[in-house]
């Protein structure tokens, strides 16, 4: 349930966006992701997960 209902709340959200911003925002997400990990969390990425990132 945890994983449900933020993903539920994203897709709702997108209604309400152009195309282009559904697009940018994502496309970005795993950016932002990556970046709160790092900022937040201290989590660190190895240079094959950044070879491999999107």
């Amino acid at each position: 349930m945890p994983r449900v209902l933020p993903f539920g709340f994203y897709f709702c959200g997108l209604n309400y966006l152009t195309p282009v911003i559904t697009g940018l925002t994502s496309t970005l997400e795993p950016v932002v992701a990556a970046a709160v990990a790092f900022l937040v969390l201290g989590e660190l990425m190895y240079p094959l997960q950044l070879l491999a990132a999107p």
